[in-house]
């Protein structure tokens, strides 16, 4: 039995857990508190920069995402005999990828 750090209970902690500090009522605190301390003694990583990598990141993959269905497409209508022009088509589908959103995607299509 351990004593949790937030509240006065004693709690029985999963097995995997090799320093337990927290009841599993407690969790969410002991993680915000985490976060708060981690935040204050790292100002410098959590600046704009990094956020606008992050989102430029996204953006490439998407731009991947909706490049690769493009081709599909692509091919599927030289196949099918169709010369219709996609390229206009290929930046809607950009748009429509970029308005989802990459967390959205990535529950639904597996690329």
């Amino acid at each position: 039995m351990h004593q949790c750090e937030f509240c006065p209970i004693l709690f029985s902690p999963r097995p995997q857990v090799k320093r337990p500090r927290a009841c599993t009522n407690c969790q969410a605190q002991r993680q915000r508190d985490n976060e708060k301390a981690w935040h204050s003694k790292n100002k410098a990583q959590y600046d704009t920069k990094y956020h606008q990598v992050q989102k430029e990141l996204r953006i490439e993959t998407l731009k991947k995402l909706s490049q690769k269905l493009f081709d599909w497409l692509r091919i599927g209508m030289e196949f099918k005999g169709g010369g219709a022009d996609l390229n206009e088509l290929s930046e809607i589908f950009f748009r429509f990828f970029l308005d989802l959103g990459i967390r959205r995607i990535n529950k639904v299509c597996i690329f």
